[in-house]
């Protein structure tokens, strides 16, 4: 307090200190009691909440300027190691984020929420080391024979060393990291079909919680004699991006996966992005960045969707724009942990299930984070062979070819357990272009079979009419001199009876009226020529259609008759 007195008093001209010296001491005791309380605020006094520093802040923004006003509301206490497109994670005052709110060039400010490898609440995701040394041992022989390899039908496609080469398809994992030099695991003496770069936990190659590790090997465990064997196990055909979302804890944040996919799945060109993570909050940043992934990348989403049992929420997994998956065990029955909900939209094994770890070694594990990779490894299994699919077919042929489990789609099992072979198949048949991109509402909304066309009945030949002898004509007795009675005999049956009024016998033309009491043929009727080409010819009477029929005549003598055809 004495040096900031002695500071003020050096700090004033002297004819100041001159003039004021009788009030020197009431300065002295003010300067000393103002610095008694800074001391106190600084010590025992919270700060303004204005000027108070928030905890990771996630902002949308809507163009440069509001991107621009972020950073300056920053300063430079950034969350994620880079921005995302159009939004990014911050550190700032109080202040300065109510003035984000306000600002018209910024969509959203919200919480940076936390998301984590799900949970292990109703005996949910656990590891049971198996170690890699006694490979001998008939219980590791019939572990590596693993059933989820089969149960979705990758057992059933060629061999994956030798089946031609088609497009690459690439699968980015948002996960807590990959151990590079697995013996079963690509990328161990090369870094082929494996690639990835930093983030805001670290090293792509770290893995400490071994989670990440366990999820690759289900998709890319590769075919060498050891250990199991991966969904795609061929490595000319299939990549993985790994991107961490999660830390060394298996804990992280909405924006470091956004971070992860943003701007490491998307930049390295991956078709499948598989998240086995998950939280109890609603970011609507997510949400949006999401479907703008989903809608305008053409990338497929996929999340476990949690280990909480029935009847709860996980995110991102509940997003629309997400495949959530759900568990099964070796008996195609849901476990108990396996999160139900009106989002589940497949299933997939998820009950002990052997993979590979850190260490170059291997363990069982339980989880939907263990189901979420054979959808994601089955989608990019299918995806190679039809490139020119959109990422929308792709998620409908999966859902449209599962294996339907307690009827329609429900919440326990989605529209049923994957299946790779039944997926090709049905693509190969119909088509990328005919089938159906889906509703985009998700869960059990999300699909909309394609309708198949009604079978056409096989053309019948048209029977052909029994031809039926010309009917003879022949002339009755004439009651009257003026009129001539005709009937028509066929088969032995009279048809037909007319009348024959003749009229101005020098044109030699007979009208032939179907009614006895007409005696007269109307002027609108048509004269037939000699060969009786023209058979047209109508007249009313009593207000009623009547067909004409004519008779032509050679010599006086009826030679034969036209009739008219629809007579």
């Amino acid at each position: 307090s004495f040096e900031l007195a002695n500071l003020f008093c050096e700090g004033n001209p002297p004819e100041f200190l001159d003039g004021t010296m009788k009030r020197f001491p009431i300065h002295l005791s003010f300067v000393l009691a103002v610095t008694f309380v800074s001391n106190v605020i600084a010590e025992d006094l919270p700060v303004f909440a204005d000027d108070h520093v928030e905890d990771n802040i996630l902002v949308l923004w809507r163009n440069d300027r509001g991107r621009d006003a972020v950073d300056r509301a920053a300063n430079g206490r950034n969350c994620a190691l880079r921005r995302h497109r159009r939004s990014g994670c911050i550190r700032s005052t109080r202040r300065n984020i109510r003035r984000l709110r306000q600002n018209q060039d910024i969509e959203l400010v919200e919480e940076d929420l936390t998301v984590a490898i799900p949970e292990n609440d109703n005996g949910g995701f656990s590891f049971i080391d198996l170690g890699s040394d006694d490979f001998s041992s008939d219980v590791l022989k019939e572990i590596t024979n693993v059933y989820g390899y089969t149960m979705v039908q990758a057992d059933q496609f060629e061999d994956h060393n030798s089946a031609p080469t088609v497009e690459e398809a690439r699968i980015c994992v948002i996960d807590t990291g990959y151990f590079l030099g697995h013996t079963d695991l690509p990328g161990a003496s090369t870094r082929q079909c494996v690639a990835g770069f930093p983030t805001s936990y670290g090293n792509w190659f770290d893995d400490a919680t071994g989670h990440g590790t366990h999820v690759s090997g289900t998709m890319a465990m590769v075919q060498n004699g050891f250990g199991g064997i991966g969904i795609n196990p061929s490595c000319n055909r299939f990549g993985l991006i790994i991107c961490r979302g999660l830390n060394d804890s298996g804990g992280g944040t909405v924006s470091a996966v956004l971070d992860a996919a943003e701007n490491c799945c998307i930049p390295n060109t991956s078709k499948v992005i598989n998240m086995s993570l998950g939280g109890s909050g609603y970011s609507e940043i997510m949400e949006r960045v999401f479907n703008q992934l989903y809608e305008e990348e053409g990338v497929l989403l996929v999340a476990s969707a949690g280990n909480s049992g029935a009847g709860t929420i996980r995110y991102p997994a509940f997003y629309s724009s997400v495949m959530s998956v759900g568990a099964v065990d070796e008996s195609q029955i849901v476990p108990t942990f396996s999160t139900r909900n009106s989002q589940v939209e497949i299933s997939a094994p998820g009950v002990e299930i052997f993979s590979t770890i850190p260490s170059d070694s291997f363990a069982l594990a339980s989880g939907t984070s263990m189901a979420a990779p054979h959808v994601s490894g089955v989608a990019a299994l299918v995806w190679r062979y039809f490139p020119e699919c959109t990422n929308k077919q792709i998620r409908e042929a999966l859902l449209e070819s599962a294996l339907q489990k307690e009827g329609s789609c429900n919440a326990n099992y989605g529209y049923g357990i994957v299946q790779a072979k039944a997926a090709y198949d049905l693509i190969l048949e119909r088509g990328c272009a005919n089938i159906s991109e889906g509703t985009g509402e998700g869960g059990c909304n999300q699909a909309i079979p394609t309708p198949q066309p009604t079978p056409q009945p096989t053309p019948q030949p048209t029977p052909q009419p029994t031809p039926q002898p010309t009917p003879q004509l022949t002339a009755g007795r004439c009651d009257d001199d003026r009129f001539a009675k005709f009937f028509v005999e066929s088969e032995g049956r009279e048809q037909s009876c007319v009348w024959l009024a003749a009229r101005q016998a020098e044109q030699n033309v007979l009208c032939v009226s179907t009614h006895p009491a007409y005696t007269a043929c109307p002027e609108t009727c048509k004269v037939c020529s000699d060969n009786c080409e023209d058979t047209n010819g109508s007249f009313q009477y009593n207000g009623v259609d009547r067909n004409c029929l004519w008779l032509s005549l050679r010599n006086n003598v009826i030679d034969q008759v036209c009739v008219d055809s629809t007579s």
